[in-house]
């Protein structure tokens, strides 16, 4: 049986730090999840030491949105997936928009892992903002079905 959710949009935040190369972390997110590094808005800002931060920024809409939703479910471990899965009400908002944070390290090991450090954050905006229950219940069980 397969489970259909879809997703109106996207948004997809994170920070690189002047350690690191951002074309390299682009390239590795366009290559795992699909967002091409020009998708990003780019602003530069100083570190409480002084350093350089990086934050980017992709809004994505409509099909990219919902098949960047299935890439990182079915990439996701069993363990991280159940997680969610049996957590949902923690991870939606009021308007029933799905929120959570994979590892920007993990990445590089070609793995989605949930984490709360140094992290992508993302934002995933159900097709109706506020949906009954039991239409819900098709974006949780995308987690357990995406294999």
């Amino acid at each position: 049986m397969s489970v259909e959710a879809n997703f109106a949009s996207a948004e997809i935040e994170l920070v690189i730090h002047a350690t690191e190369d951002r074309q390299k972390v682009l390239s590795v997110i366009e290559g795992i999840i699909g967002i091409k590094p020009e998708e990003f808005a780019v602003s530069n800002i100083k570190g409480h030491f002084g350093n350089e931060i990086t934050l980017l920024k992709a809004n994505i809409n409509g099909k990219q949105a919902t098949e960047i939703a299935y890439k990182i479910a079915a990439m996701m471990g069993d363990a991280d997936r159940m997680h969610i899965h049996d957590n949902f009400d923690l991870y939606m908002d009021d308007r029933n928009s799905l929120y959570i944070r994979i590892s920007k390290q993990k990445l590089f090991e070609r793995k989605i892992v949930l984490s709360q450090e140094d992290s992508l954050k993302i934002k995933l905006k159900t097709v109706r903002r506020f949906q009954p229950k039991s239409e819900m219940e098709n974006y949780r069980k995308l987690l357990v079905q995406s294999d």
